[in-house]
């Protein structure tokens, strides 16, 4: 295992067990850089996979958040589970097609799934075939 995902793994069990409540502020990568004696380029992969998993967001210039719903998203997933489409299918060529782009407003539920406030509530949606 490397050690980006030593500390993913670390950071997604002190978010499950409470250490890092629902929208908590984790600490900043530098405080975790010391803490884990790694770059930053190490913690910024460790937080970009907990992003993927949907147990974090960042606001830039705020920090590192822990998402509202992340107890609801406990899973445990491996890198293996972001290897992609792509690279899974090999050389094969894949391609999209837009179908549908409409720009809309959110209703609450959808907002808060986002973490979207009502003056920031505009948002994008497209509808994508694959081939």
């Amino acid at each position: 295992m490397t050690k980006y995902e030593e500390i993913s793994k670390d950071i997604r069990d002190k978010i499950h067990s409470g250490i890092y409540p629902p929208e908590s502020l984790l600490p900043d990568q530098l405080t975790l850089c010391k803490t884990y004696d790694c770059s930053r380029m190490t913690i910024k992969k460790a937080f970009d996979i907990l992003a993927m998993e949907g147990l974090v967001y960042r606001q830039r210039g705020a920090g590192t958040f822990v998402m509202k719903n992340a107890l609801a998203n406990k899973q445990d997933a491996s890198l293996r589970d972001y290897e992609g489409l792509t690279k899974m299918m090999g050389k094969k060529h894949i391609s999209s097609q837009v179908i549908e782009f409409t720009i809309g407003f959110p209703n609450a539920k959808v907002q808060e799934q986002l973490l979207i406030k009502k003056r920031r509530a505009s948002i994008f949606y497209c509808a994508v075939a694959t081939s």
